[in-house]
């Protein structure tokens, strides 16, 4: 994509871009128009039958919210589907899944009771989507903030926290996470931690895909139970001071 191409359903053309994300041949990225309209856009990019088209824009309305969204962060792409991190006029804020063309879901928002948390959601960081698995950083009212992963083919309690701020890992209090654009792998998330001494690392978990895995002593492996469910938090790489 280049300034000189035409927006889809604009007059005007791209003036920025955000990061894309790749899936096959095709590219979803998030731009701003010389007309001031922004969306998530996606393209082919080696086939010609693959058009620059629209996957949700600022015509687009909220889906359980009011009015239209206003600003969109950086997408994930996963086949033909986009994971996005979408806010309205009013900034309010969410993680949202579709197809290309097809109806918005809503993963999480300022409506979404935290898991294994108090409140609800105010704001969030862009997500990470494989398969029918999203992972996400979501933020309390505290300021406070954890690594959640939404889990569309679970039908009970399918979002699950996976690590937050001030819990104990590796016997160290965390301060900050971050879950990078690909850092889910179906049920496997690679985040980053910082520490309260200082010192930070580069950790896996992984989350259990059934009930049986946590039974019995599977929860031991798994290292906590949740919702059901448990997490394996697998090693840690390139701990030491900031």
């Amino acid at each position: 994509m280049t300034p000189d191409d035409l927006v889809p359903g604009s007059t005007g053309k791209f003036i920025s871009f955000g990061d894309p994300s790749l899936s096959g041949s095709l590219v979803a990225f998030a731009g701003t128009s010389s007309n001031s309209e922004k969306g998530i856009y996606t393209t082919g990019i080696n086939s010609m039958d693959q058009l620059l088209s629209v996957a949700v824009d600022i015509n687009t309305p909220v889906p359980d919210g009011t009015g239209n969204f206003a600003n969109f962060g950086r997408p994930s792409l996963y086949g033909d589907k986009v994971a996005f991190r979408g806010s309205d006029s009013n900034d309010l804020s969410g993680i949202y899944t579709g197809g290309i063309g097809e109806v918005l879901n809503v993963i999480a928002d300022a409506n979404t009771p935290i898991p294994g948390g108090t409140g609800k959601f105010t704001n969030f960081g862009d997500p990470s989507l494989s398969g029918n698995w999203v992972a996400f950083y979501g933020f309390d009212s505290n300021n406070g903030g954890g690594i959640y992963v939404d889990r569309e083919d679970v039908k009970h309690n399918p979002l699950l926290k996976v690590i937050g701020t001030s819990d104990v890992l590796d016997g160290k209090t965390i301060t900050e996470l971050s879950l990078g654009h690909e850092g889910l792998n179906y049920n496997k998330l690679a985040f980053l931690a910082h520490f309260s001494d200082g010192s930070s690392g580069i950790y896996k978990a992984e989350v259990a895909t059934t009930k049986d895995q946590c039974k019995n002593d599977g929860h031991t492996k798994f290292n906590f139970k949740n919702q059901g469910q448990c997490i394996q938090f697998v090693g840690n790489h390139g701990q030491g001071g900031n």
